[in-house]
């Protein structure tokens, strides 16, 4: 009975001191961090349901955030969830009209919106000349899939001249799965003679936010997200592949660019069967189509690639950064 007492007595200590170092770190950091540090910040806000295509953008969105680099972003779509605002569905006569598609890396949605690949895209045509007008289709979260639905969706409306398919290293995950960040999506197998077959999401009916009950409570905990980038980063490099992959820190972990090996995790023939079905959506709609690969910090910063050489000790020549972009050439 004694013993039982102190293992009580000594457990509820922990329990307290644990407790109250928690809820001195969290007050702290409310009180000493700037806000956007640890601000929590739900990309499923920006969302509603779509029933093919899992989620999309929502219309007529005006929404300003103050983001963890310290600028004060104020984002604003159209009816159909697009940026610019001033984007209507009418051709202006005489403009070449382009649309981008794809993820967070075309949207931009912590960035201020002049500083968008679409944006910067508009101004250096029309410094070259060029009466371009750019609009950003790209949707937090979405895979190729999604990607191309969006695109047979929105060109018949729009009717571009030409339309860009913007990659990134964890759409190739997300084509294998019919849930991402804990919504329904759709996905695509192929069939014996190479057709592409839908398969539709199985919907919620809402769009579940980025965790539920005390799941939900941590996200808004300042301690939490204060040290979240570093957690992420530990999960991206634990578990499925897919998994890791489609983490918000996937794209910064360069296995690919020196374990060949890895690039066969990657379902090719259903990336290439997707955008090549891109491209006969844009030809359809009397458009030319290009697609290219958001480049990585893993490709295209120096540092980060000796740092990653010099901690794994790779030989030289064994990190390859190109890579992926070679594949996706062929």
């Amino acid at each position: 009975m004694q013993r039982l007492k102190y293992l009580f007595f000594a457990s509820l200590t922990v329990a307290l001191s644990l407790s109250t170092t928690i809820l001195v770190s969290e007050v702290t950091i409310r009180l000493f961090v700037p806000v956007y540090l640890w601000e929590f910040k739900d990309a499923a806000a920006d969302w509603m349901v779509d029933k093919r295509l899992g989620w999309v953008q929502k219309p007529w969105l005006d929404v300003t955030t103050l983001t963890e680099f310290g600028w004060t972003v104020r984002f604003q779509t159209n009816e159909d969830g697009l940026t610019p605002l001033t984007t209507q569905r009418n051709k202006q006569e005489g403009v070449l009209r382009i649309m981008i598609f794809g993820d967070s890396t075309v949207v931009g949605r912590r960035v201020p919106q002049d500083k968008i690949v679409s944006a910067q895209l508009e101004a250096f045509l029309r410094k070259k000349g060029i009466n371009a007008e750019v609009i950003n289709a790209g949707v937090q979260g979405y895979s190729t899939d999604q990607v191309f639905l969006r695109m047979e969706q929105l060109s018949p409306l729009y009717k571009p001249d030409i339309v860009f398919y913007g990659a990134c290293d964890n759409d190739f995950a997300g084509n294998v799965l019919q849930v991402a960040f804990g919504n329904g999506k759709p996905m695509f197998q192929l069939k014996a003679n190479g057709e592409l077959e839908e398969i539709p999401p199985d919907l919620n009916g809402k769009i579940k936010s980025f965790g539920s009950g005390p799941g939900r409570w941590l996200q808004f905990s300042a301690l939490y997200r204060f040290f979240q980038p570093r957690l992420l980063r530990l999960r991206a490099r634990i578990g499925r592949w897919e998994k890791r992959k489609l983490s918000a820190m996937g794209s910064e972990i360069p296995e690919g660019y020196y374990k060949p090996e890895v690039l066969q995790h990657i379902d090719w023939s259903i990336f290439s069967a997707l955008v090549k079905q891109m491209k006969q959506v844009a030809q359809k709609n009397k458009a030319q189509f290009f697609f290219y690969n958001h480049p990585a910090v893993a490709e295209v910063w120096d540092p980060y690639i000796r740092d990653t050489e010099r901690r794994l000790k790779l030989r030289p020549g064994q990190y390859d950064r190109h890579a992926i972009e070679r594949r996706l050439q062929e």
